[in-house]
């Protein structure tokens, strides 16, 4: 997944967009001040790459595919870090969804084929 960092934020674009790894270095090295940490299956094939931005640091094992454990540590560390711990609401943890799921996409498929 591609995030973006914006106004102190990470948020991720409703969309998804394919760039050459030179230009996502190059990218990357403007940001010279922030430490980043690649994740994904992709880890092993970026950080192999000649001209890895400096700044580029090492992604423990744990935590560079998406799991259960490697969300709630990184959810535990922002919490320990917040100065503000009431922004950790139900209503800003909850999840934006970029679209229905199968299965509600299905059930409104099927309620549709009923009223016909």
């Amino acid at each position: 997944h591609t995030l973006r960092y914006n106004s102190g934020a990470f948020c991720r674009p409703a969309y998804r967009f394919r760039i050459a790894i030179s230009e996502l270095f190059a990218l990357l090295k403007e940001h010279k001040n922030a430490d980043i940490y690649f994740t994904g299956d992709a880890y092993d094939k970026l950080t192999s790459y000649e001209g890895v931005p400096t700044n580029v640091a090492s992604t423990p094992t744990k935590l560079r595919a998406q799991s259960a454990y490697g969300v709630a540590e990184a959810a535990l560390n922002i919490w320990n870090a917040s100065e503000d711990k009431s922004k950790f609401t139900d209503s800003a943890l909850m999840p934006v969804y970029l679209k229905k799921s199968q299965a509600e996409r299905e059930r409104e498929e099927r309620l549709a084929a009923s009223d016909n």
